[in-house]
């Protein structure tokens, strides 16, 4: 459903209000086609590529507002996140992402490594052990490696106890 110029603006938010209560979004209805999708995200990675982060990030943040569950999208927009340095914000484009498809590995190893950054050792931890539970099979051999390696770099869990602390009970 396309906007209708001439509709009091009234009539235009319920129409809006309508049509995203009925599964549509803002993209397809102000009728902007993959065409259009896929030139802006080209264009959104090639400012990343240059070192352009806060283009990129604004081409990425218009992607997701009109094609809200597109999870490429929330997985550039959390590249460039992290690239600025805006770890918490890279951690919520990224559990986004995850959780649009539980079953991919690499964001959540993305995630543990903006949680470390933060100094979040534990939640870093739990995000690396859904990498691991998920990150299967040959497809996913270096990414597994990647995250055990992390996950023995990080240690224990603070609130476990160390074997040897156990012994001396």
């Amino acid at each position: 459903m396309r906007p209708v110029a001439s509709a009091p603006v009234g009539d235009l938010s319920d129409q809006l209000h309508e049509h995203l209560i009925r599964g549509g979004t803002l993209g397809n209805w102000l009728g902007m086609g993959p065409a259009e999708r896929a030139a802006a995200d080209a264009l959104a990675r090639y400012f990343y590529q240059q070192d352009q982060y806060d283009e990129s990030a604004q081409l990425f943040l218009w992607l997701i507002a009109m094609q809200p569950f597109e999870r490429s999208y929330m997985l550039g927009l959390a590249a460039v996140r992290m690239m600025q340095g805006r770890y918490a914000d890279a951690v919520d484009q990224y559990a986004a992402a995850l959780a649009l498809d539980i079953e991919d590995p690499q964001p959540a190893f993305l995630m543990a490594q903006c949680l470390l950054k933060m100094g979040l050792r534990d939640p870093a931890r739990d995000a690396l052990s859904i990498c691991l539970e998920y990150a299967k099979g040959p497809p996913h051999a270096d990414l597994r490696a990647r995250a055990q390696a992390l996950v023995d770099l990080i240690g224990p869990d603070a609130g476990s106890e160390s074997t040897s602390e156990r012994r001396e009970s």
